[in-house]
């Protein structure tokens, strides 16, 4: 019923610092929401009761119920056991509206992807409760990077065994496809920084009167650093004939086109000519 009320109120643009502040509100309250789930899914998952309906996984009997897809009924089901069982800290944190659900998922992967890094979560002084509490006072990214530095420091071996696994993640695919070229693919997060860096320095600032959005730009400067590595000549510069990319124009289009963009031109100026008449 609470929840019928505060869908049905009217939010009017009449109270602007009020309209600012409803954001906040609505995702503390979707994050109380969610600690509440996963401390009923944990309870659920104890009573095993939902075995009654001929389900054999949690995740399917909740996909079911809720009308929701599998895989985000997966991800519910493993964060309620990770909080249940070895994150109480961060469901607290959850249900007090002090973190989101982002930040418990990054707590999962880097906490308990291997024994020695769980163990140590139950160290009073650097475990789960230190790590909570850094997670209230940060943002996603940041308590992203402190987890890091708690997960080389507590399991370096692990560590270095992850980074190996995501080196061979790593994978670019180009497809043909609506007469374009779609690119999809994986990389590692310093990879991914070093592909962000050269596209921010090719790129620059925007001018004034750029429209174009961030991934236009970034199109644009992806295929402009591929003109330069070709450009450079440091690409196979022992090869009988270096990596480049030739384009043939038959001499009946090339006029062609020629041709049209004359009379483009011509029709633009008679145009701003007659503008400059009628004024």
């Amino acid at each position: 019923e609470s929840l019928a009320q505060l869908a049905g109120l009217a939010i009017t643009t009449e109270d602007s610092t009020l309209l600012r502040m409803v954001p906040t509100a609505l995702e503390k309250l979707t994050r109380t929401v969610a600690g509440l789930r996963a401390r009923t899914l944990a309870a659920i998952e104890a009573d095993g009761s939902w075995r009654a309906d001929g389900q054999t996984k949690l995740e399917a009997w909740l996909s079911a119920h809720t009308n929701t897809s599998w895989a985000q009924s997966r991800r519910e089901v493993d964060r309620a056991r990770a909080l249940d069982t070895h994150l109480p800290q961060f469901r607290e944190a959850l249900e007090s509206g002090d973190i989101g659900t982002d930040h418990i998922d990054a707590a999962v992967r880097y906490t308990l992807d291997s024994e020695a890094r769980t163990e140590a979560l139950g160290d009073p002084n650097s475990g789960a409760e230190l790590l909570a509490r850094a997670a209230g006072q940060d943002s996603v990214a940041g308590f992203t990077r402190t987890l890091r530095s708690w997960a080389a420091s507590t399991d370096a071996t692990a560590t270095q065994q992850r980074w190996v696994r995501d080196l061979d993640r790593e994978h670019l695919t180009l497809t043909t496809s609506d007469g374009g070229v779609r690119i999809s693919g994986w990389l590692t997060e310093e990879h991914g920084l070093v592909l962000r860096t050269a596209l921010n320095a090719h790129t620059g600032r925007p001018a004034a009167g750029d429209t174009r959005s961030r991934s236009q730009r970034d199109a644009i400067a992806l295929t402009g650093l591929a003109r330069l590595a070709l450009d450079s000549g440091t690409l196979r510069p022992a090869a009988r004939v270096r990596p480049h990319l030739l384009v043939t124009v038959p001499a009946e289009t090339h006029a062609a086109l020629a041709a049209a963009t004359l009379t483009a031109q011509h029709t633009a100026e008679q145009v701003v000519a007659a503008r400059h008449t009628a004024t």
